[in-house]
């Protein structure tokens, strides 16, 4: 008998990569070229979210204030597109403009 497994019926082969030069994913590129590609494809994506959303539990300096979700503004300016990751079952929700980064 062959070496190879069998099973229901089917003689097993090892798998071949069906493009020679495709390891690393480079596909026969320079490794600068491929390095290069990753570096575009990988990017920040340009619709940024302008406000986040969160739930606020209390009130004045004992409030906690949970990150729920952001908020995409329109582009005339007249309302948002809300993304949420939870819906509080109390509380209030607030929108408030997305700090940058440094701050």
């Amino acid at each position: 008998m062959d070496k190879r497994k069998r099973a229901f019926g089917i003689q097993l082969v090892p798998a071949v990569p069906a493009v020679m030069g495709f390891q690393n994913g480079r596909m026969g590129r320079s490794r600068m070229e491929a390095t290069m590609a990753k570096k575009e494809t990988t990017a920040a994506p340009k619709n940024v979210p302008t406000h986040e959303a969160f739930v606020i539990d209390g009130e004045g300096e004992k409030a906690f204030w949970t990150r729920i979700g952001c908020a995409w503004q329109h582009n005339d300016t007249n309302g948002f597109n809300i993304t949420l990751t939870a819906i509080p079952v109390n509380g209030r929700i607030v929108l408030r403009a997305k700090k940058e980064s440094g701050q």
